[in-house]
């Protein structure tokens, strides 16, 4: 896999107490709108372009192999067909069917998926949408032909699935090489910057800033950025942080 980092100065990378000062500022994100939940999060970071965005090489081939559950109640209550592909997809975009969830707001769809068939049923058991007894579909799916597009990781400082272990390991080699231009007090400033972005899209009960920063990402400026933003990947809360999620662009569906 190929890394793009940008290229910015050691003048230009905001210290520790910067990143501090701006996470204390997210804590508690104030009940509203998207647009106000994205504005917090960029005026907070002053815009810092630093997500840990992967780049393939041009010509390189995907890897993405994910399986989601989808439980009979939720054919139910959501109004969908077993006999079409699209009811095992992303859910249809609209505010009765679309939830707000981690990485998206209500209305706007992303298929969520995750790495093994294991922490898709974990994921999907909540007492809810999936308990004990119930009956449920798992559907894998995989990219058929090579489609250009980036994608988020949001796992560092945390463990990791071992059926990606290739683009985790990749990415740290790429971090640790990014970060070997600057000097000590910006690489810890950094490190924690990514641990930081990690803990706040992984907390327990995800928020609306959570939600926001999905929907920026993977609606907003995912044409921005060429080739586009495919899909965040990030540790499984429910798999105690061993298994790996996708929210993926619906585009790639």
């Amino acid at each position: 896999m190929g890394n793009k980092f940008p290229i910015i100065s050691n003048d230009r990378i905001p210290n520790l107490e910067f990143f501090k000062a701006a996470f204390q500022k997210m804590e508690q994100p104030p009940k509203g709108k998207y647009d106000e939940m994205i504005k917090l999060y960029l005026d907070a970071l002053d815009s810092y372009p630093g997500i840990p965005l992967n780049i393939p090489r041009q010509g390189s081939s995907q890897k993405l192999s994910a399986y989601r559950v989808i439980s009979e109640k939720e054919f139910i209550r959501i109004g969908l067909k077993s006999n079409e592909l699209t009811s095992y997809s992303h859910p249809p975009a609209n505010p009765q069917a679309c939830r707000p969830q981690r990485f998206n707001i209500e209305g706007f769809p992303v298929l969520y998926a995750a790495s093994n068939e294991h922490t898709a049923i974990e994921e999907k058991y909540d007492g809810i949408n999936l308990s004990e007894g119930d009956a449920f579909y798992i559907s894998k799916w995989e990219l058929k032909k090579e489609i250009p597009f980036a994608y988020i990781m949001l796992f560092y400082g945390n463990t990791i699935d071992e059926d990606y272990r290739d683009i985790y390991e990749a990415m740290d080699r790429r971090f640790e090489s990014a970060f070997g231009q600057y000097t000590e007090d910006k690489r810890a400033a950094l490190k924690y910057y990514l641990r930081k972005l990690t803990d706040l899209s992984l907390v327990d009960k995800f928020n609306d800033l959570t939600s926001a920063l999905g929907h920026y990402y993977l609606y907003k400026v995912s044409s921005k950025i060429q080739p586009i933003i495919g899909y965040i990947g990030y540790p499984s809360v429910k798999k105690r942080k061993s298994g790996l999620n996708f929210a993926i662009n619906r585009k790639l569906i």
